[in-house]
């Protein structure tokens, strides 16, 4: 973590102050009582809470603001510190997040990104660092530093580790010599149990291969079955359609007939000796206009029957190759799962 800049408003002597961090050290120079202190003392503000009060607020200002810039792990975060002089507005900012109640310490999302302690913040009058404390106080220091509390108890509790798995590792020798001698006299009836577990698998390779054997015996008896009725409907479609067929030519020669007459009649109509009784032709023409609706229907019976026809000998003869080729394949073959010739 780096702080970036500091920006102080109406803090101490500061009204607007802009502070620029150099990437290595920054020196402050100035006159006395010209505000050098009260940047540090800002600074430790926003990243301690070290001030109860509102003594460093401005005189005459409202409130007093500090804000910092800090970049970690490449991503830059603005936190600000704000307290009013009245006490009533006491907030910490973190990039748009207000933090309110957070009592003598620094919120918990700031304290991790900031990860600073009063070691990290010396004053102009303080002593050199640690060079007047007491051996104890630094020994204390340092073991809060890096925590030396920790390598004892791990040490310990690595210890303590080895120890109970040293005593389950001997409990286990134990019982693994004991099974193993159990193992030796029990060492004819593992043959026994091998050779029930062959038997076992043999038993499920044949209960497998007859519930196979069933499965075929149904499917070939459903395809048979089926073919009987298939051939069946086929056999009373084609009588039905042979029978409209010798309908419908019988039909077409008495209309054959009657338009041979028609046309007799026609051209002795024609001739200029006086006609003959045509009564007759009357009536067979009356008989004709009656023929003629049913002769449509029968030629539209004749022609979608004639279709029908063509359809039903295509499928037949489709169906007949692929059973020609299906007994081709399989006449003579063994069976792969029952075994027996085809």
């Amino acid at each position: 973590m780096k702080i970036k800049y500091a920006k102080l408003e109406d803090f101490q002597a500061h009204e607007k102050r802009l502070i620029k961090f150099s990437p290595n050290i920054t020196t402050i120079i100035g006159a006395s009582d010209r505000g050098k202190s009260a940047i540090i003392r800002a600074l430790g503000w926003v990243c301690l809470n070290n001030f109860a009060g509102a003594e460093f607020v401005k005189r005459d200002a409202k409130q007093a603001a500090v804000t910092i810039k800090v970049v970690e792990r490449g991503t830059a975060h603005l936190i600000t510190r704000t307290r009013s002089a009245s006490g009533a507005l006491n907030t910490y900012e973190c990039d748009g997040d207000e933090f309110k109640s957070f009592g003598q310490n620094v919120p918990d999302g700031i304290d991790s990104l900031l990860r600073l302690s009063p070691i990290n913040f010396q004053c102009q009058h303080d002593s050199p660092f640690w060079f007047s404390e007491t051996a104890g106080e630094v020994s204390r220091q340092l073991n809060a530093i890096i925590d030396l509390s920790v390598i004892d108890s791990s040490l310990s509790y690595v210890a303590k580790l080895v120890r109970d798995k040293e005593t389950r590792l001997t409990i286990c020798d134990e019982r693994t010599s004991k099974l193993e001698s159990e193992l030796e006299k029990l060492e004819p009836q593992r043959k026994r149990i091998d050779e029930f577990k062959k038997l076992e698998a043999a038993k499920a390779r044949h209960d497998k291969v007859e519930a196979n054997r069933d499965r075929l015996g149904t499917l070939i008896g459903k395809i048979r079955t089926s073919r009987v009725k298939d051939f069946r409907r086929r056999r009373d479609e084609g009588s039905r359609v042979l029978e409209r067929g010798r309908l419908a030519m019988a039909s077409r020669e008495r209309v054959d007939a009657l338009r041979s007459l028609h046309g007799k009649a026609r051209s002795l109509e024609s001739e200029t000796i006086p006609p003959p009784d045509f009564a007759a032709v009357v009536s067979l023409r009356a008989l004709a206009a009656e023929a003629t609706p049913r002769r449509d229907r029968l030629l539209a019976l004749i022609h979608r029957a004639e279709l029908h026809r063509w359809k039903l000998k295509e499928q037949t003869e489709t169906k007949l190759a692929a059973e020609k080729l299906f007994h081709s394949e399989t006449d003579g073959q063994p069976c792969p799962i029952c075994g027996n010739t085809l």
